[in-house]
């Protein structure tokens, strides 16, 4: 939706707040390659690096109002009650004044949109280990049921949210969950890249990663059980499980009971699961460019 804010601590109606602290906000409309996130894992300078792909680049000193670096997204100004002291760690978000575009990003949604590619870099350290809604660090939404994407802290944890023809129009189903990320009040580096409809969070080191694939098996999944969304692992395997192994079983079943013998009715069984979860798996994968899992 092009007519939404960009917005950091809140959403645009004050509901969703959050207290932290915020030193900085890229925006690309493109994945960066995953030799320079140890870099960027490293130093702020190294996202000078990246200015031939950067959309919007704020730097969060104390000023009243912060500018895109490159002039492409409008002003982030303050909302709200009052207007916080600049800090080590950043710029204060207090839970009662929050930041926002003064204009709709629509030209955010526009270079993403054409690309389906993003990433976004932040540094963030959380003022309150038990913020809950999820509470909003940096949206590109419009109230808190409709939202572009959404990075936010539910308790200990990071919450990604991401708006696809198949996640719906708040993106949270399903959501990627990062745990204990804000089990201490220290900053921490996040880097968020999408393509090919895989999300990566990457927090403080390459290593420490979580990804979600936003294809149908964990959106089915995610509105079957109610575990939150770690990866997509787990959900792909049930995914497969039930569309494959009741195709195996009823192939066994028929061949049995047509031919009366077991051992190969045992072949056709195991073939039916593992073959047409191999070849649907190999399609998604070149279509993807992702590994085969």
């Amino acid at each position: 939706d092009s007519n939404f804010p960009l917005l950091v601590g809140n959403e645009k109606t004050g509901d969703r707040p959050w207290q932290g602290y915020i030193s900085e906000l890229y925006l690309s409309d493109r994945a960066i390659d995953s030799d320079l996130i140890s870099d960027l894992m490293i130093s702020s300078s190294s996202l000078n690096a990246l200015k031939n792909l950067a959309l919007a680049n704020y730097s969060f000193t104390g000023e009243e109002k912060y500018l895109d670096k490159f002039a492409r997204l409008p002003k982030l100004s303050w909302q709200g009650k009052l207007i916080p002291q600049q800090q080590k760690q950043g710029i204060s978000l207090t839970g009662h004044s929050w930041l926002s575009t003064e204009k709709p990003a629509n030209l955010l949604k526009e270079k993403i949109a054409n690309t389906s590619q993003f990433t976004i870099i932040t540094t963030v350290a959380t003022a309150n280990i038990e913020q809950t809604g999820p509470a909003r660090i940096v949206s590109f939404s419009g109230d808190p049921l409709h939202s572009n994407f959404l990075l936010g802290q539910e308790g200990r944890n990071l919450v990604f949210r991401l708006r696809t023809p198949l996640t719906g129009k708040n993106g949270n189903q399903p959501q990627l969950l990062v745990p204990q990320v804000f089990a201490d009040v220290l900053p921490h580096r996040l880097v968020i890249t999408y393509t090919g409809s895989i999300v990566q969070i990457y927090v403080d080191t390459p290593k420490n990663r979580q990804s979600l694939e936003l294809v149908p098996g964990p959106v089915l999944m995610s509105y079957l059980l109610p575990a939150k969304a770690y990866n997509s692992s787990n959900f792909m395997l049930l995914y497969y499980g039930m569309i494959f192994i009741p195709l195996g079983i009823c192939l066994g079943i028929i061949y049995t009971i047509l031919k009366w013998r077991f051992p190969l009715s045992l072949i056709l069984l195991i073939n039916g699961i593992i073959v047409p979860a191999l070849l649907l798996e190999g399609s998604l994968t070149s279509q993807q460019g992702r590994e085969l899992s």
